[in-house]
């Protein structure tokens, strides 16, 4: 409670297509400061104004590095390249490219890689890294159109395939190579690792839940979403200079800091001492009053607590922090609906906190509210710093739940957009295309999470069925063996080769895979009567026993 979830001491992404020379160095410094800044900006202790001042300085020491190296990369360049053949040219512009997409120059990473795809065409990667671009640039028809060139230039790559389905699902020759590269990896005891292209500056997955910018910092955090590095470094270090745990004088007191070091070791009753301490000298400060809340509540005493939160938000009502942590302190109490008006309060007077629309649906959705699903929709809009891709899941997930089936295919898809390397979301979103009757869609995804797992069985085993449903049994059963290679106890994949060996003809072998059917089915059935049984028994016991 009251705290929320911190990056790892190093977040970013690491999968773009092409190798930049530069690349391990070129970002790492800046990149370590924003992560710095995100850690400490949720002031669950309030001694982080100084984290958040030296985190500025060091994403300002960062991105000036960072443009230094990307300005020794551009002098080499200029000296080499007039001079290499067209292949080696090709290479060079495309390592610039990928310098200028990381630091979200698309302009010149797309002149750059327009250039080496003229060079060199049957160069796949660049016009991967040309799609790349397009899509930040927000030109999905470019984008798909690049992809379609690096299909060309190299027909035997999965993943230019997979990209070419994404927008042209019927493409049968997409198709069947993709399929191809499925099963070839499935059968390889040692398959060599397979990676869709990311290009962003964190890893969206390095998290379980959201993490939110706070809404002071919303500008900032939707600026390095854009990749406007320079304006968002502006913006940051003007919402770190209005920033309370800056401002704050309380917190700049001896007894102040005694707290937070308190607090950081779990000790709350001295933590206690020391901020009561702090507030005899600086009664009308909102972060005391906030720290003393959370030492409060960290002692269960959550009318006191409480108390202090709302006189915080009285003497500073833009402080989010303080309304957050309010009604984190009404849930613990026992008080959801007081935490539901304190959170629509938040939202109303701080439009851009993703933070409360987030929780407000996370209590939606523990007491059954269907329309939970809309607040996790609206916290998706706000700046996310990461793990908006698992918010994107939720949303889906509570719109499948619910039968709305083109609203879970849309979450569903900016989940994959963002995360196109989790399996998982390739699967979800091959479900949701199946329940719709769009196959080829389906078979996409499920051939994409094939390729990034080989030994996931339900992807095999959902592959065979939508092959059967689009009356294509050859593959089907291709695609069934294999699911039952890796489980056996796949029921629904057992009954669906009987069937279609049965359409091909096939009676013996259908029969066969029938008895087997049925011989696992019985087992399954008699598993499900132990288990019911051994709780039934345990429920027994319990109930004597009392």
């Amino acid at each position: 409670m009251l705290t929320r979830t911190h990056l790892g001491p190093l977040v970013l992404v690491a999968s773009l297509v092409w190798p930049s020379p530069a690349r391990a160095q070129a970002r790492d410094a800046f990149v370590e400061g924003l992560t710095r800044l995100i850690n400490a900006v949720d002031g669950a202790f309030g001694d982080e104004g100084p984290a958040l001042q030296a985190a500025v300085d060091a994403m300002t020491r960062g991105l000036a590095l960072w443009d230094e190296r990307i300005a020794r990369v551009e002098t080499g360049f200029r000296a080499e390249v007039a001079a290499a053949d067209p292949p080696t040219a090709a290479r060079m512009r495309a390592t610039l490219g990928t310098v200028y997409l990381e630091r979200g120059r698309l302009d010149d990473a797309l002149h750059q890689l327009a250039m080496a795809a003229e060079l060199d065409p049957s160069l796949s990667q660049v016009h991967i890294l040309r799609g790349l671009a397009y899509e930040r640039a927000g030109r999905p028809e470019d984008a798909a159109a690049a992809y379609r060139a690096a299909w060309h230039a190299r027909r035997d790559d999965p993943v230019a395939a997979y990209l070419v389905l994404r927008s042209e699902p019927s493409s049968a020759a997409a198709r069947d190579a993709l399929s191809g590269a499925v099963l070839q990896r499935a059968a390889s005891t040692n398959p060599a690792p397979i990676a869709f292209p990311v290009a962003g500056l964190l890893d969206d997955t390095s998290v379980t839940a959201p993490v939110f910018a706070p809404a002071a910092y919303a500008t900032a955090f939707a600026l390095i979403q854009e990749g406007k590095y320079d304006e968002a470094l502006t913006a940051v270090k003007a919402a770190v200079a209005a920033d309370p745990l800056v401002t704050d004088e309380g917190l700049q007191l001896e007894e102040a800091k005694q707290a937070s070091a308190s607090m950081r070791q779990a000790d709350w009753r001295a933590a206690a001492r020391s901020v009561e301490a702090a507030l005899k000298r600086s009664p009308e400060s909102p972060q005391l009053l906030r720290l003393h809340a959370r030492v409060l509540a960290a002692l269960r005493v959550y009318e006191a607590s409480a108390s202090q939160l709302r006189q915080a938000i009285r003497l500073d009502p833009r402080d989010e922090r303080s309304r957050i942590a309010l009604a984190d302190v009404q849930v613990a109490a026992g008080q959801p609906a007081a935490a539901i008006e304190t959170l629509r309060s938040a939202i109303r007077d701080l439009p851009d906190s993703g933070e409360a629309h987030w929780q407000l649906g996370r209590i939606a959705q523990a007491q059954g509210d269907a329309d939970a699903v809309r607040s996790f929709e609206r916290a998706a809009e706000k700046p996310v710093v990461a793990g908006l891709a698992r918010l994107h899941a939720i949303v889906g997930q509570a719109w499948h739940a619910q039968f709305n089936l083109e609203s879970a295919v849309a979450a569903y898809r900016r989940r994959v957009l963002l995360a196109p390397n989790d399996r998982d979301a390739h699967f979800d979103l091959a479900e949701a295309y199946r329940a719709l009757d769009r196959l080829d869609e389906a078979r996409a995804e499920y051939l994409a999470a094939a390729l990034l797992d080989p030994a996931g069985a339900r992807a095999f085993g959902m592959l065979g069925q939508v092959e059967a449903a689009a009356g294509r049994d050859e593959e089907a059963v291709t695609m069934l063996r294999r699911a039952i290679a890796l489980d056996a106890g796949l029921l629904d994949a057992r009954y669906a080769l009987s069937r279609a060996l049965l359409r091909l003809g096939r009676s013996e072998e259908a029969e066969q895979e029938l008895r087997a059917y049925e011989q696992a089915q019985a087992e399954a059935q008699e598993a499900q009567r132990r288990q019911f049984l051994e709780n039934q028994q345990k429920i027994d016991e319990l109930l004597k026993a009392r």
